[in-house]
C-alpha cells in the first residue's frame, strides 16, 4: 500500500510538472509574439485588425502571468521531483509557518531545504534570493534565512536542479554557466559544482 501511494504521488507530481512546464512554454511563445507586434507602428498600418489582435494578446498574457506564489510552487515541485527521480524520499511540512519547503532523507540523514526561483541576471548567470519576502498593507517585510532554520537552498534551471549550502549564501546567490568576461577567478561559483546529484553524493560521503 505504501509503495502504491508513493507511485501515485510521484505520478501526480510528474503530471503537474509537465502541465505547468507546457503552460510556461506557451506563455513565453505568446509573449515573444506580443513583443514583436508591439514594435509595429499600427497608426501607419492599414491592417488595424492586427493592432487589435496585439492589444488582445497583451491582455491575455497579463491574465495568464504566474504570480510569485505560483512561480514558487512550480520551483518547489520541480525540485521535489528531482529528488524523487534520484530515489530519495521527501516530506513536506504542513502549513505556512515552516522556513523550509521540504525535508529530504539522504540515506538516513535529514536535510531541510528551502526552494528558490532563479532569474537570469546576465547571459550565463542566474541568481536567487536568500531571504523571504512578505508584504502587508504598509511595507514589504524581508528576512534572511539562517543555519538554524535550513541547511540548503535548492533551485531549478534549464532542466537541472542545484543544491547550495546555506553556509555559502548571503543576501543572494549567483551561479555561473560561463566564466566572467573580466577573467576573475576568485569568488566565482559555477553551477556545475552544485548539481543535485553531485551534492548528494558528497553528503553520503
Amino acid at each position: 500500500m505504501v509503495q502504491i501511494r508513493q507511485v501515485c504521488y510521484w505520478t501526480l507530481n510528474k503530471s503537474c510538472l509537465v502541465f505547468l512546464s507546457l503552460f510556461d512554454f506557451i506563455k513565453k511563445i505568446l509573449y515573444n509574439i506580443y513583443r514583436k507586434l508591439r514594435k509595429i507602428n499600427f497608426q501607419k498600418c492599414s491592417c488595424s485588425s492586427v493592432g487589435r489582435a496585439a492589444v488582445l494578446l497583451a491582455k491575455f498574457i497579463s491574465m495568464i502571468e504566474l504570480s510569485s506564489k505560483q512561480k514558487g510552487n512550480l520551483t518547489e515541485l520541480k525540485c521535489l521531483t528531482a529528488f524523487y527521480e534520484l530515489g530519495y524520499q521527501c516530506s513536506i511540512p504542513y502549513g505556512e509557518n515552516s522556513r523550509y519547503d521540504l525535508i529530504a532523507d539522504i540515506d538516513g540523514r535529514l536535510i531541510r531545504v528551502q526552494c528558490k526561483t532563479s532569474h537570469e541576471v546576465e547571459p550565463g548567470v542566474i541568481e536567487f534570493k536568500c531571504r523571504s519576502s512578505r508584504s502587508n498593507t504598509q511595507s514589504n517585510l524581508q528576512r534572511r534565512y539562517t543555519a538554524d532554520e535550513i541547511d540548503y537552498f535548492c533551485t531549478f534551471w534549464n532542466e537541472q536542479c542545484y543544491l547550495v549550502p546555506i553556509s555559502e549564501c548571503s543576501v543572494s546567490k549567483k551561479l555561473r554557466f560561463v566564466p566572467p568576461k573580466n577573467g576573475q577567478k576568485v569568488g566565482i561559483t559555477y553551477a556545475k559544482d552544485y548539481e543535485l546529484q553531485g551534492q548528494l553524493e558528497k553528503l553520503k560521503g
